[in-house]
């Protein structure tokens, strides 16, 4: 009795999968929601997928755990839809984007991006973001020319936090000339500068 239980248990398990696999189901369409399909990536990493809407789809957006995330965007590039659930609702609609090294992995900034501002790295592959401060996008290097080219995205667990993998024109990512902004480093009860500006600001930012 217990083998034929088991054998119905692994029955109703393959089905499931298959059931997965058939277009136009819910699991199949949730598969195209969570950009999961390595084969449709704009980055070749299967960070998204390119398909239709979920307003068409008429599947709601929900996270990892299967729960509908209420700030999830769908954000359309080129006519087409890049189906990746962002969490825009705890930030005031930004999302922190981290910027990584592409090379060496170095932490180099952190910024925020806004809905447009993520669809424009997307389709521009130069990294893009939104000035808190001056309340308006900016692409980075714009003013001093050391640009960021975006060689991959990934998004967090819950899918409100943003890392690039970015190519940094110039070497230096930091508006005070160092290649990372976090050139200061806690020592004790102190702040100890480390490494050398690649520029001055003062004629990078000239007015």
């Amino acid at each position: 009795m217990q083998g034929a239980g088991m054998k119905k248990q692994l029955t109703r398990a393959e089905a499931a999968i298959r059931q997965r696999s058939m277009p136009g189901s819910d699991a199949g369409d949730l598969r195209r929601v969570s950009g999961r399909d390595p084969g449709r990536s704009p980055f070749g990493d299967g960070t998204y997928r390119r398909g239709r809407s979920v307003a068409d789809s008429g599947v709601k957006q929900r996270d990892v755990r299967g729960r509908v995330r209420p700030g999830a965007k769908t954000i359309p590039v080129e006519g087409d839809e890049v189906m990746v659930e962002l969490d825009y609702t705890k930030f005031d609609g930004l999302l922190p984007a981290v910027v990584q090294d592409w090379e060496s992995g170095d932490v180099l900034m952190v910024a925020f991006m806004n809905e447009e501002a993520f669809k424009l790295t997307v389709e521009t592959k130069k990294a893009t973001y939104f000035s808190r401060s001056r309340g308006k996008l900016w692409v980075k290097g714009e003013s001093s020319g050391n640009e960021q080219v975006v060689k991959e995205i990934r998004i967090d667990c819950d899918a409100d936090t943003v890392l690039l993998k970015v190519v940094q024109k110039g070497g230096a990512a930091c508006h005070l000339g160092y290649k990372s902004c976090f050139f200061r480093k806690v020592e004790g009860e102190e702040l100890v500068v480390t490494g050398e500006p690649l520029f001055d600001p003062d004629e990078v930012y000239k007015k």
